[in-house]
C-alpha cells in the first residue's frame, strides 16, 4: 500500500478520493488509525462530552488545588479545559508517568490528575486521540528496540 500523507488531509469521507487502487491519502488521524488497524490497537470511539464527564468525577472525587475557584465556578467548563490540556500535553511527547520533580502548577495538575486515573480502565478515563499517538508510537518504539 502507498500512503500520501498530507497534515489537512483528515477532511470529510468524500475527500479521500479512491481514484487509484492501493494508495491512502491520509492526515495525521487516519495515518494513527491505519497503525492501530495493522498494530491491533483499535477501540471503539468515545464521545468527547462522555470524556468531560469522566474527567469532571474525577475532579469531583480528588480535588486540586489549582483550578478549586475556577470549579467551584463552572465545573464543565474547567473539566473541559482542563482536559484539552491534558490531551495536547499527551498528543506532544509528555509522558506524566515520567515526569518527577516540580512543574508548572497546570502540568503539576494535570499530572496529579494522571496519577490517579486509570486510562483505558472502564470508568475512569477513556482514551483519546492524543492516547492513540502514544500507544502506537510506545509500540513502535518497543518494536524497534527488540
Amino acid at each position: 500500500m502507498r500512503i500520501e500523507f498530507g497534515w489537512s488531509l483528515d477532511g470529510a469521507a468524500w475527500a479521500d478520493g479512491g481514484g487509484a487502487a492501493g494508495i491512502a491519502r491520509l492526515g495525521p488521524r487516519g495515518l494513527v488509525q491505519l497503525l492501530q488497524g495493522r498494530l491491533g490497537l483499535t477501540r471503539p470511539a468515545v464521545e468527547p462530552a462522555v470524556r468531560v464527564a469522566q474527567y469532571l468525577r474525577l475532579l469531583e472525587e480528588h480535588p486540586q488545588p489549582w483550578p478549586a475557584r475556577s470549579f467551584a465556578v463552572d465545573p464543565w467548563s474547567t473539566a473541559a479545559q482542563l482536559l484539552r490540556w491534558r490531551d495536547a500535553a499527551i498528543e506532544t511527547g509528555w509522558r506524566p508517568g515520567r515526569s518527577e520533580g516540580p512543574l508548572p502548577e497546570r502540568l503539576a495538575t494535570l499530572r496529579e490528575l494522571e496519577r490517579v486515573a486509570e486510562v483505558g480502565v472502564a470508568g475512569t478515563l477513556a482514551p483519546s486521540g492524543a492516547d492513540d499517538l502514544a500507544e502506537v508510537i510506545e509500540l513502535l518504539e518497543e518494536a524497534g528496540g527488540a
